[in-house]
Parts: structure tokens; C-alpha cells; sequence
């Protein structure tokens, strides 16, 4: 009997050892914590408040090692409220949830080395290549303040999230808790705009909170298809299947509120997606025919102002005028650099709500080149993560990161991208679709039944 022909044996699968970093860095972790030290008590003679706040940003990383789940929880639950801690000081908008993503990527080292590897998927190069493109037309063209703040900008809403995604806690329970911490920061503040509509009319929920309506419409967007993506597909019951639609529902009424057009657009190619990815049908049109009703009476008591203002989207409205005008001036700068255009930073002084166009003043078509591929990397990512997933929970959770990475997309190509926000959302999901898709790509050996190693292949 030929070896083909032989009886299957049952086998395990043990996966291949790994030696991990942890315990190998004892003197390196005991210098890096004695320069901190002493620059702590050096700076303490000049300042001792900058002492003081050095001292809070060392225990911050600390803690960002101990506990990297909470700062990832904290990153998703401040992500819907992006006021500016600084007030917009010589450019620079700082929300909350900027703080801690930035106190924890200057932790993620430590923690990759302590986990003995570093993941990024398919998307790192093409990201790579595009921010180098897009630092090469910079330093060209420098603008000073503005260009260093639009590229650190750059690269915190698209490097930086998918590094820490992708490195900080694989485990999906993890992530599914960042979505429900996302649910209820939007949840909370979809009852403020309630309230504040309620209070005070339209015009002031359109900025609830002080924030602007264009971040409102696609917070609340992602909010609606985070929730609904988890109905559609995973179907949960009880309680949660409540609280999911209640999110929902409040999600709508929200985006609803902030008269946000490029919202009501981005999240229509979210749902749209989701529809395709999952196929239910029957649950969408039963949380329609919940939430339409709701909608409708809640858009007839708006001011018939407020209508007409939501629904003009002819050459005639003043807001797509501006936004044209915008749009013809970048172009001019365009075809005065065409190749590397004129440098990030341009965007603090043109900015034409489309990333398209924006990218080809600032990065010129290397630029456009380099965000197309950087989004398919992103895309690539998802696609490779769901055709390799065995496992419902976890397709549902790359279903709903590919179906926000749309939304945000889409919303750039109506208004302002590279911004505080939801931008930095997309991207935080590609990197959790890099961790399964290296969770899935763990090389492993067979093994008999007594433990030892069978070879890979059996040779003809």
C-alpha cells in the first residue's frame, strides 16, 4: 500500500514555540527609569510644574505597559468628544483621546519587545511610502509651524492607530470592548444633543458641546454602523440586542441633529456595505421600521429653515459654492507643482473638504499615487483578515472595522479628513484586522500522539 493510500492519522497541532523578550531587558529597564528620574530632578530646579507634568507623562507609560486594555479603552470612549485641550494654539487641536493614543505609542516599544514581536499587515508599506512622499514635498516647500503639526497629524490618525491596534491586546474580547466603549461615549452624547435641541433649537445642537457639526455627522455615523453592523451580523439577544439598538436609535436621532450632509453620505456607504458584507435583510428592515417613524417626526419638528438648508445641495448654496472656490484654488496650486506639490500645510490655509483634491495641492499626483495604495493596503488588510477567519465573532468585528474604514473614506471626500476624530477610527480597526490576520499566520507543526514532531510535508 503506497503512503498516499494509508490511513489518516489523527493529529494535533501544536503551535511552534515562541520565546518571548519578557525578562531579558532588566538593566536596560533600570537605566531608561534612572534617566527619567534624573531628568525629572534636573528639570524640578527650573520648573516645577513642567517637573511635575514630565513626571505625570512617566507614569502615564508605565501604566500604559501595565494596563495597555485601559488606554485602549480610553482611545475609543473620548474618540466622539474632540475639543481642543489647548484651544487651538499656534495650530494645534489636542482632544483627549489624541493624549492617550500619544502616551501610548511612546509605550509601544517597550511592549513590543516584551511580547517579542511587531505587527503592521499589508498596509505598512504603501502607508510608509505615502507619508515619505508626502515629507519629501514638505521639506521642499516647507511652511514652518503648520507643516509640522499637518504631518505629525498625518501620522498619528494613520500610522499611529494602526501600530497600537495591531501590537497593543490581540484578544478580540478586547476590541469588542473598545466598540461598546465607543457606543456609549456616542450614546451619552447623542442624549446631550437631544437635550440641547430640546434647550435651545437646532443651530445650537448642530454644535453641541462645542463641537462642529462636520465631526458630529460621522461620530454619530460610526456609532449607527458599529451597532448595527453587530445586529446585522452577529445577532446577539437579550439585553445587549437592546442596548445595541438603543444605541442605534440614538445614534440616528444624532447624526439626524447635526444636519451634517457629508455624515448622511459617508454613513449611507457605511450601511450600504454592511447590507452587502451580511445579507440580512429582514433584521435591517426591522430596525427601519423602528427608527423611520422616529426620524421622521423628529425632521418635521425642525425649522422649515433648517430643512431647506440640509436639503440644498444645488450649485445655488452658498456652502458648495465655498467648497468649489476651495477646490479651483488648490487645483491652481496643483498645476504649479504637479509632481510633489506644494507640501503638507497647505491645508491651514485652502482647504477644499475633499482629501483627493487636497492631497494632489499638498503631495501632488506621488501623493495621490501613495494614498490610493495606502487605502488599498488598508483594504488588503480586511480582506485577507476575512477570508482567513473561521470564527463568526471575529468576522463580525472585521466586517463592522471595514464598513468604518468606508465611512471615514467617504466622509473625507465631502469635508475636512485629517482631523481629530473618526479618521483615526478607521485606521485603529485595520490594525485590528492585522492582529488576527497574524494570529491566523502562526506557523505551526504537527505533532503525534506522543508529542513528537512530524515533518511539514511528506516527500513523494
Amino acid at each position: 500500500m503506497s503512503l498516499s493510500e494509508a490511513p489518516s492519522t489523527a493529529v494535533r497541532i501544536r503551535p511552534r514555540p515562541r520565546v518571548g523578550t519578557a525578562g531579558r531587558w532588566p538593566l536596560g529597564a533600570a537605566a531608561w527609569s534612572f534617566v527619567w528620574i534624573v531628568a525629572i530632578l534636573v528639570l524640578f530646579r527650573y520648573s516645577a510644574e513642567a517637573a511635575a507634568a514630565l513626571a505625570g507623562v512617566f507614569c502615564a507609560l508605565q501604566a500604559a505597559k501595565l494596563w495597555p486594555t485601559l488606554f485602549l479603552l480610553a482611545i475609543f470612549a473620548a474618540m466622539p468628544y474632540q475639543q481642543s485641550l489647548l484651544g487651538g494654539i499656534a495650530y494645534v487641536n489636542v482632544s483627549a483621546a489624541d493624549i492617550a493614543a500619544g502616551l501610548f505609542a511612546l509605550a509601544l516599544p517597550a511592549i513590543a519587545m516584551r511580547k517579542g514581536r511587531f505587527i503592521a499587515g499589508p498596509a505598512l508599506m504603501p502607508l510608509l511610502f505615502f507619508l515619505l512622499i508626502a515629507t519629501i514635498g514638505t521639506l521642499v516647500n516647507w511652511q514652518g509651524w503648520a507643516s509640522l503639526v499637518s504631518l505629525s497629524r498625518m501620522a498619528v490618525v494613520t500610522l499611529g492607530a494602526l501600530l497600537i491596534f495591531a501590537n497593543a491586546d490581540g484578544r478580540m474580547k478586547t476590541f469588542y470592548r473598545c466598540v461598546d466603549a465607543y457606543l456609549l461615549g456616542v450614546l451619552i452624547l447623542a442624549f446631550i444633543a437631544l437635550f440641547t435641541f430640546l434647550g435651545s433649537g437646532i443651530k445650537a445642537s448642530m454644535y453641541t458641546l462645542g463641537l462642529h457639526k462636520n465631526h458630529l455627522g460621522p461620530a454619530f455615523g460610526c456609532g449607527i454602523v458599529m451597532s448595527l453592523g453587530i445586529l446585522l451580523a452577529h445577532r446577539p439577544s437579550g439585553t445587549r440586542r437592546m442596548w445595541l439598538l438603543g444605541t442605534c436609535a440614538a445614534s440616528a436621532m444624532g447624526i439626524l441633529l447635526s444636519l451634517s450632509r457629508g455624515g448622511w453620505f459617508a454613513t449611507s456607504a457605511g450601511v450600504l456595505l454592511l447590507l452587502y458584507l451580511t445579507r440580512n435583510i429582514r433584521a435591517f428592515a426591522a430596525v427601519l421600521a423602528v427608527s423611520v417613524p422616529v426620524l421622521a417626526i423628529l425632521w418635521m419638528t425642525l425649522p422649515e429653515e433648517s430643512r431647506e438648508y440640509a436639503t440644498e445641495i444645488t450649485g445655488r448654496a452658498k456652502t458648495v459654492q465655498t467648497r468649489i472656490a476651495s477646490i479651483e484654488e488648490v487645483l491652481e496650486v496643483y498645476r504649479e507643482s504637479p509632481l510633489i506639490g506644494r507640501g503638507v500645510g497647505l491645508r491651514k490655509y485652502i482647504e477644499p473638504h475633499n482629501v483627493l483634491v487636497l492631497t494632489l495641492g499638498e503631495s501632488g499626483l506621488l501623493g495621490l499615487g501613495g494614498f490610493l495604495a495606502m487605502v488599498w493596503g488598508g483594504i488588503t488588510t480586511f480582506r485577507r483578515a476575512l477570508r482567513r477567519c473561521d470564527d463568526e465573532q471575529r468576522k463580525t468585528l472585521l466586517m463592522v472595522g471595514l464598513s468604518v474604514f468606508v465611512l471615514t473614506l467617504c466622509h473625507g471626500l465631502m469635508d475636512v479628513y485629517w482631523r481629530r476624530g473618526v479618521g483615526f477610527l478607521g485606521w485603529a480597526f485595520v490594525g485590528m484586522a492585522a492582529a488576527f490576520l497574524q494570529q491566523r499566520q502562526k506557523r505551526t507543526l504537527p505533532v503525534s500522539a506522543d508529542g513528537s514532531e512530524l515533518p511539514a510535508r511528506v516527500p513523494a
